[in-house]
Order: structure tokens, then C-alpha cells, then sequence
């Protein structure tokens, strides 16, 4: 009877233990920042806009787009778009936040109808479980 009350005990301080470290795990997970970009037309002024926005609850920093197709925005836009954020890349994204840029405009967005390209977008998350900050990368189709 006391090699079974042992391994009881043992048994639930284990199970106590792997509890407390799955709700620590699920605790940092939220509060880390998820940063995405996508494509949002706008019916009323027919603009197309690229959007980078931060669905999480921290605060992404260094957030950079690559594979950026520039032949998907108008002539006139994609001179602008080299000098914009899409380039250069975005300091600080706090949560909730969202940076927008003009791609396409008018009737010529007919021309682009079939377009499409795939960016990834990478940030620093410094809200690391281990305290380290990393580096963490998603790719997007903008379709």
C-alpha cells in the first residue's frame, strides 16, 4: 500500500509540475506579436492597398517585407512604394497597429487582376521564452 501511495504522489506532483509549465507556455504565447500582410481593396475610392499589420498582443520591431513583386503596383506607384516602408522596412509595430501603402489605383488595377506574388515577413520578437529575442519569419501570397 505505500509503494502505491508513492507513486501516487509522485505521479500528481509531476502532473503538477507539466501543468504549470504548459500555463506558463500558453501565457508568453500571448503576448507575443504576429505580424501579417495582405492586400485590401477599397470599393468606395477604388484603391488597392498593401497592408502590414500587427494581430498580436506584443510589440514587433524590425519588421521587414522581401519578395515584394513591384511589377504588381501601378508605374507611378511603385516609385513611391521604393521609398516607403515596403523598403525600408518599419521600426516599431505595437499591437493593433498597421502600416498601409497604395499600390493600385483606378482603371488600371484591371491590368493587374492576375497578379500575384509571395513576401515574407520577418520581425524581432524580444518577448523570447527563454529571454532571447529571435527572429521570427511568415510568408503571405498577395493574391
Amino acid at each position: 500500500m505505500d509503494l502505491a501511495n508513492t507513486i501516487a504522489a509522485w505521479g500528481s506532483c509531476a502532473a503538477a509540475i507539466v501543468a504549470v509549465i504548459v500555463a506558463l507556455y500558453v501565457s508568453y504565447k500571448a503576448e507575443l506579436p504576429e505580424v501579417v500582410a495582405y492586400l485590401k481593396y477599397d470599393r468606395d475610392h477604388v484603391y488597392m492597398y498593401l497592408v502590414v499589420k500587427n494581430c498580436g498582443n506584443g510589440v514587433a520591431r524590425n519588421v521587414k517585407l522581401s519578395g515584394f513583386d513591384y511589377d504588381m503596383a501601378d508605374a507611378k506607384m511603385a516609385k513611391l512604394l521604393r521609398k516607403s516602408f515596403v523598403e525600408r522596412g518599419i521600426p516599431v509595430l505595437i499591437p493593433g497597429a498597421e502600416r498601409s501603402s497604395t499600390i493600385q489605383a483606378g482603371n488600371s488595377m484591371c491590368e493587374h487582376k492576375d497578379d500575384s506574388c509571395v513576401v515574407t515577413v520577418s520581425y524581432d520578437d524580444e518577448k523570447s521564452f527563454l529571454r532571447r529575442s529571435k527572429t521570427v519569419s511568415e510568408a503571405f501570397t498577395l493574391d
